[in-house]
């Protein structure tokens, strides 16, 4: 920790030297930053959840005899990151009928930034059971070195082929 301080302060004084004053100070409040909390530590504030931000429909434990089963779909892709949903569901053998059980999204790809903070997942069983209609409520935060610039409202709705 003290060695990256050292040289921190060693591309402070070049770049102060080098490009300017103004340069050098940008430079520290980027560094400032990444010393703020992270999207999960805010999330975990908020919720009191734990890390993976899970909603859950009905207890595993109330299906008697039941196949668990995941599916996973892509709800937004851009160049550099995406957002996903996965539905954890049962099957009920005796008269083949599918549950939701849980959903839990998830981001992957690099999401600096910007924190995406799922607010309500709806998701239930149409068309003669063979489909999950999904619905995403979610506030992706839009930031610069740590403060928030906007909150913008997003909703993710489709449907889920089981078959």
């Amino acid at each position: 920790m003290i060695y990256f301080l050292v040289i921190c302060l060693k591309a402070i004084k070049l770049l102060r030297e080098r490009v300017g004053v103004f340069a050098a100070v940008i430079f520290v409040f980027g560094l400032l930053s990444f010393l703020g909390q992270s999207a999960q530590d805010n999330y975990r504030k908020r919720t009191d959840s734990n890390d993976l931000k899970t909603c859950t429909f009905v207890s595993e434990n109330s299906l008697e005899e039941h196949v668990v089963s995941f599916v996973e779909i892509e709800l937004e892709a851009n160049i550099i990151s995406k957002r996903h949903l996965r539905v954890k569901y049962g099957n009920i053998a005796q008269n083949n009928y599918n549950i939701p059980i849980s959903a839990s999204p998830y981001t992957s790809g690099f999401i600096s930034g910007t924190d995406w903070i799922p607010v309500a997942i709806n998701v239930y069983s149409i068309n003669n059971n063979k489909e999950f209609k999904y619905s995403v409520n979610a506030i992706i935060e839009w930031k610069l070195m740590g403060l928030t610039l906007y909150n913008q409202q997003k909703k993710y709705d489709g449907i889920i082929d089981l078959s």
